[in-house]
C-alpha cells in the first residue's frame, strides 16, 4: 500500500497507506456517532484497514493519471486471506468482504443523483445501513476536492435515505429473515423481481405470508469454491451416496462458447434424468463463474428443485504473494438470492 500511489484529485493525502490509515483514525474518532453493537464496531475497524487492498494489484498509470479501476473486487481475496485467521465470525467476515467490495457505490451513486429505488436492490445485497456509515468513514478518509459537498451527500444518505429505507423495507437482518421463511417458489418469485428490477413485486413478496404450497420435488446442491479446493474428503464424508457430477474435469472456465454449451447440455441432462425420479444431486465443481452458476441454478429453478450452494470457505495460496493471478476466477460474494440456500461451509 505505501508503494502504491493514488490520483491526487480524490486523494491528495498520498498513497493507499496514507489514506488507509486516515480512515482507521476517522473510525476510532467518530464511531460513537452511531449506534453500533460490539460487533458492527469489528466489521467497520477491519473494513478501515481492508477496504482498498485490491490497489495495489490494479492501480495502472493510464492517460496522466493514477486509476485502479476493479480495485473493489480484486481486494476480496486479499481480504478473505488475511481474515480467515482473524477471529472474526463467519458472519462479521462476509461483512466485511460486502463492504470492501461495495465501498465505492455511495459516493458514485451519490454524486449521479442515482434514484432512491436504485438503493433498495443494494439493500438486498449488502447491510446498506453499515456500507453508508462506512462512506462516512471513507471520505473523512481522504483529501479530496469538493469533500465538504461529499460530506453533505454523506449525511443525507445517513440521516435521511438509509432510515427510510429501512422503514419501507426493513434492516437487511429483516430482508433475509423474510427471504429464508419464504417457500422454494416465493424464493424464485423473488429473484425473478429482484432480475427484473421490479421493485413493487419485491415488497409485496416480502411481505406476504408463505403459501401453502407443494415442498420441492427434488434437491440438488452445487459446490462453490476456489480452485484446487480440499473439498472431497467433505464430500465423500457428507454427500457420497448422492448422484455426482463432476464439473472439475470440464475446464468451463477457459472452453470456448462452443465447448461450453456442449458441457452444459451434459450436466442439464444429467439433472433432468435424476430428478424425474426425484434422487438428491450433487454437482461438484468451483463454480466461479457467475453467468455459468446463474445458468445452472435458473435451470434447476424452473425444474421445480430446491437448490442449496456449498459453499467452501478456505485461504486461497493463490494469492499470498499479493498478486492477482492471470487467468484465475476467485471466489466472490453470492447474492444471497441466487440460490435457495447456501451453507457455508470453512475447511
Amino acid at each position: 500500500m505505501k508503494a502504491t500511489d493514488q490520483n491526487p484529485t480524490y486523494h491528495a493525502e498520498g498513497n493507499v497507506w496514507n489514506h488507509t490509515k486516515l480512515v482507521q483514525q476517522a473510525f476510532e474518532a467518530h464511531h460513537k456517532e452511531f449506534d453500533l453493537t460490539e460487533s458492527e464496531k469489528e466489521v467497520l475497524n477491519w473494513a478501515s484497514l481492508l477496504h482498498d487492498a485490491g490497489k495495489p494489484a490494479t492501480t495502472k498509470w493510464k492517460i496522466n493519471r493514477w486509476v485502479s479501476h476493479g480495485h473493489e473486487e480484486a481486494g476480496i481475496p486479499f481480504a478473505r486471506n488475511i481474515l480467515f485467521n482473524s477471529g472474526l465470525t463467519q458472519q462479521q467476515q462476509r461483512q466485511v468482504l460486502e463492504l470492501v467490495k461495495y465501498h465505492s457505490i455511495p459516493l458514485h451513486w451519490m454524486l449521479k443523483g442515482k434514484p432512491f429505488d436504485a438503493y433498495k436492490s443494494l439493500a438486498i445485497k449488502t447491510d446498506i445501513r453499515l456500507l453508508a456509515i462506512f462512506f462516512y468513514f471513507d471520505i473523512l478518509g481522504r483529501n479530496c476536492v469538493g469533500k465538504d459537498r461529499i460530506l453533505e451527500l454523506c449525511k443525507e444518505l445517513n440521516e435521511k435515505m438509509v432510515p427510510k429505507l429501512i422503514y419501507e423495507w426493513g434492516s437487511h437482518g429483516d430482508i433475509q429473515a423474510a427471504y429464508q421463511k419464504a417457500s422454494v417458489q416465493q424464493k424464485n418469485a423473488l429473484w425473478n423481481s429482484l432480475k427484473f428490477e421490479d421493485r413493487k413485486l419485491t415488497w409485496k413478496l416480502l411481505q406476504a405470508k408463505p403459501p401453502q404450497t407443494k415442498p420441492a420435488t427434488f434437491k440438488i446442491f452445487m459446490t462453490v469454491s476456489i480452485p484446487d479446493s480440499q473439498k472431497k474428503a467433505y464430500l465423500e464424508e457428507h454427500y457420497g451416496d448422492y448422484n455426482s457430477f463432476p464439473l472439475e474435469g470440464l475446464n468451463l472456465e477457459h472452453a470456448s462458447v462452443h465447448q461450453r454449451s456442449n458441457y452444459l447440455r451434459q450436466v442439464k441432462h444429467f439433472i433432468s434424468v435424476w430428478g424425474r425420479i426425484k434422487k438428491p444431486i450433487l454437482i461438484t465443481g468451483e463454480l466461479t463463474n457467475e453467468s455459468t452458476r446463474r445458468e445452472l441454478a435458473s435451470f434447476c429453478r424452473d425444474l421445480g428443485a430446491e437448490l442449496t450452494y456449498l459453499y467452501f470457505e478456505e485461504k486461497d495460496p493463490g494469492f499470498e504473494n499479493y498478486q492477482l493471478p492471470k487467468s484465475r476466477s476467485f471466489l466472490d460474494i453470492i447474492h444471497p438470492w441466487e440460490t435457495h440456500k447456501i451453507e457455508y461451509i470453512r475447511l
